[in-house]
Parts: C-alpha cells; structure tokens; sequence
C-alpha cells in the first residue's frame, strides 16, 4: 500500500503494511526525502493540536511544534523512548520535569518508504490533554480514477488517560503528578472504491497495552 490513513476518532494512526486483491497499484512512489516535514492541508479534526512534524524515520528522530506545554521552546526533540515501542512504530517521549505534562509520540514509515505518519498525545493534567496526528506521502502519487482495493496493517492508539507511573516532589500533592497516554494497538482492514471515493472497513483486536488483559470492542 502506498499511503498512511488516519483514524481521527481515536486520535490514531495505522501502517498499512500489506494489500489485498488491489485492482490498482495506486502509483509509483517518489524517491523518499529524510526528514519530512508533514505538507499542511492535513484535515485539523486529525491534526488536533499538532501544528507540524520533522519525522527522520532513519535516524529515528522527532521534532514536534504542538499547543501547548511540552517544552521550552515552540520546536521541541523529543527523546527516543523504546520503552514504549509497540510492533512496527517508534515511540518517542517529552516532559520537562516531573511536573510537567508528559507527552508520548510514535512514527512509522510505510514498508517502500512513500508515507509516513506521527501521533502525539500528553496523557493528561488538570481536566485537560493535548494530542493530534499528522500525515505524510513522500514523493509523488497519483491516485486511481477507478477501482476496489482492500487494505490490511497494525494500528496505534493513544488514550488521553493513562497511567501516573512519574515520581513525585517529596512534599507535593499527588493529584499534581500527569499521566501517561494509554497505548491501544489492533489490526485494521480497509475496503476503499477509487470511483465513488469511499472508504470502511474495521479495527478490530485492540488492546489497552497498559492494563493487563484489557481488551477493547471492535470500531
């Protein structure tokens, strides 16, 4: 498959990885540029409060501007953090001290390196969270006029509740500690028709990873 969808329900995006009965090859992929910078137009029910991305799927590096409180600066690198890897996606982690929001982004590249993808959400402080998605096809691409594919991947969701696994100030009042995004994972399938411009399909085997054997109904 040639392109990252986004799931703007769950604040959640999903690789594609394989495809299935494709009547079309959707295009040949341009040559990949490191880092991407995610065009703008992305619809603003998925970007949330994401302003842009400098995803390096190489070096496994993100720079994230996002409203609001993630950092110094308006840019801010965020930390690899393969603590929280989950299959097929890179998890990256910010907070500026243990007061602070604590913000957890995953990345991912599609296998031929035409599309990419970023997810970034705070867990949560004060009745309040921040998060949002941001897209990306690398290179050229030309949509078919016509035609049903089927598409098949992993999925990646983040919850704007979570866990408070920091460490608090001696003295202060634990309701201050953030939380940490709950990650989701699942499969995903997709139905597209090219002439109708339509799109279903399903994400079924989702998991809260951060509560043992918790599992969630299908979307």
């Amino acid at each position: 498959m040639k392109k990252l969808l986004s799931v703007t329900a769950t604040l959640a995006f999903l690789v594609a990885c394989s495809s299935v009965d494709s009547t079309d090859d959707g295009g040949t992929p341009g040559t990949p540029t490191t880092p991407v910078t995610p065009a703008s137009g992305v619809d603003p029910a998925v970007a949330g409060n994401l302003r842009s991305v400098t995803f390096d799927p190489v070096a496994e590096t993100l720079q994230v501007t996002i409203y609001a409180l993630d950092g110094d600066t308006v840019s801010t690198t965020y930390t690899r953090d393969p603590t929280y890897n989950v299959p097929g996606y890179m998890a990256f982690s910010q907070q500026d001290d243990s007061l602070d929001r604590f913000f957890t982004g995953f990345g991912a590249a599609s296998n031929d390196g035409s599309s990419q993808a970023v997810l970034v959400v705070g867990g949560g402080q004060f009745n309040r969270f921040y998060g949002g998605a941001v897209y990306e096809q690398v290179g050229e691409y030309t949509a078919p006029a016509s035609g049903l594919a089927s598409y098949a991947g992993t999925y990646i969701g983040l919850l704007n509740i979570g866990t408070r696994d920091g460490t608090l100030p001696s003295g202060e009042d634990p309701d201050l500690l953030p939380a940490r995004a709950g990650r989701v994972t699942g499969d995903i399938f997709l139905n597209v028709d090219f002439s109708d411009l339509a799109v279903n399909g399903a994400i079924t085997n989702r998991v809260d990873v951060d509560v043992v054997g918790v599992t969630l109904d299908t979307v």
